[in-house]
């Protein structure tokens, strides 16, 4: 039988980087917040910036302090500890940059609401491809949790088993594929997928 690793992104899987981002923004910036915009994954929705000032604020939010208060995602603490009672340790690939503060602020975010089931925590850039981390578990058939559709067909293509993490962002990618989860409990329909996969 296959160890009980699970490969899992962070932002969007485990934390709600999103609502951190918004709660941030309005102390950061001077534009007044289009409220009915905010659920929008693209920001220049909600604000009267250019995509590359957006994509400098979030920079300057994964490097904050507040990068280390991030809200659980969803259903996922009880859920994560439960597979962790079960012997399940995760290994995280996360593209949020590679500063050594947001090392430090996520592995203290992630630990915090979760405990020591953390055995890797591997910073990329953002906006970067995982292909390459996800290859040295080529084959492995672990689960490989994702929001982003693209990287969960990496993971697919690489031999893993990827679940496809649903919220507002790719909700519209209606033909991959892939299984995915319900939008509200996540974690629940994770927690079920690794049972069944594992005999448990």
């Amino acid at each position: 039988m296959k160890r009980k690793i699970i490969l899992s992104d962070c932002d969007g899987v485990l934390l709600d980087w999103r609502t951190g981002f918004l709660d941030w923004l309005p102390d950061h910036i001077s534009d007044t917040l289009q409220m009915d915009a905010l659920e929008h994954e693209n920001f220049n929705n909600a604000f009267d910036y250019d995509q590359r000032h957006i994509d400098e604020l979030a920079h300057e939010f994964n490097r904050s302090e507040a990068i280390s208060r991030l809200a659980p995602w969803h259903d996922s603490v009880e859920y994560v500890k439960k597979l962790g009672e079960l012997g399940f340790r995760f290994h995280i690939c996360t593209a949020m940059g590679t500063n050594e503060l947001c090392q430090q602020y996520r592995e203290y975010n992630l630990y915090s609401l979760y405990g020591d089931l953390f055995d890797i925590v591997q910073l990329m850039p953002v906006g970067s491809s995982k292909a390459s981390w996800l290859d040295q578990y080529r084959d492995s058939g672990y689960f490989w949790l994702e929001d982003h559709v693209g990287h969960a067909q990496d993971g697919a293509a690489l031999g893993l088993k990827s679940v496809v993490v649903t919220d507002s962002s790719n909700s519209q990618y209606t033909d991959i594929n892939l299984p995915r989860t319900s939008e509200q409990t996540p974690w629940r329909d994770i927690y079920e997928m690794v049972l069944q996969e594992y005999s448990l």
